[in-house]
C-alpha cells in the first residue's frame, strides 16, 4: 500500500523527514545523554524547522503499544491511565494540558510549545478509540487540518 509519507513530498513538493513524535526514556539522566548525540539534535532542529507537521495521537488503554514496551511502571501506567486521554508528543489531558511532569522530564521530542509555532499541523487519526485524545490534542496545539 503507498503510504502518506511517500505522497508528502509530492503533493507538497517538499523533502520530509519521518521520526517518532516522542521517545519516553527511563531516566531523565538518560534523556540528557541522548539528548547530547549528533543525529538527535539533528533531528530535534529539522522538527524546529518545519513548515508543516504530520501526526496523530496514542491512546492510554492497556492495548497501546507504549505500555508493552518497558518504559513505564505498573503505577505510572495506572497513573496515565487515570489522568490522561492519550499520547500526543507527551501525554494530555482533555483540555490538552501535560499531564505526569516526572514523565515528561525524560521524554525527547518536540514540545507542545515548538508544535504550535509549525505553520500547518495536520492530524490524521482512523480510530474511534482515538477520540478523546484527539480532543485533547485540538485544545493543545490546534491542528489547522484534521
Amino acid at each position: 500500500p503507498l503510504k502518506a509519507s511517500m505522497l508528502l513530498p509530492v503533493l507538497f513538493t517538499a523533502a520530509t523527514v519521518s521520526a517518532a513524535a516522542s521517545y519516553f526514556l527511563i531516566t531523565k539522566k538518560l534523556k540528557e545523554l541522548v539528548e547530547q548525540d549528533t543525529h538527535i539534535k539533528y533531528i530535534m532542529d529539522l522538527g524546529r524547522q518545519a513548515d508543516i507537521a504530520v501526526f496523530t495521537v496514542g491512546t492510554v488503554r492497556d492495548s497501546a503499544l507504549l505500555f508493552h514496551l518497558g518504559y513505564f511502571s505498573q503505577a505510572e501506567q495506572e497513573y496515565l491511565q487515570q489522568h490522561a486521554v492519550g499520547d500526543f508528543f507527551r501525554f494530555i489531558d482533555q483540555n490538552g494540558s501535560i499531564v505526569a511532569p516526572q514523565i515528561n522530564q525524560r521524554t525527547i521530542g518536540i514540545d507542545l510549545e515548538q508544535l504550535k509555532k509549525i505553520p500547518q499541523r495536520v492530524m490524521v487519526i482512523a480510530n474511534p478509540a482515538k477520540t478523546q485524545a484527539a480532543a485533547g490534542a485540538l485544545k493543545a496545539a490546534m491542528p489547522t487540518f484534521w
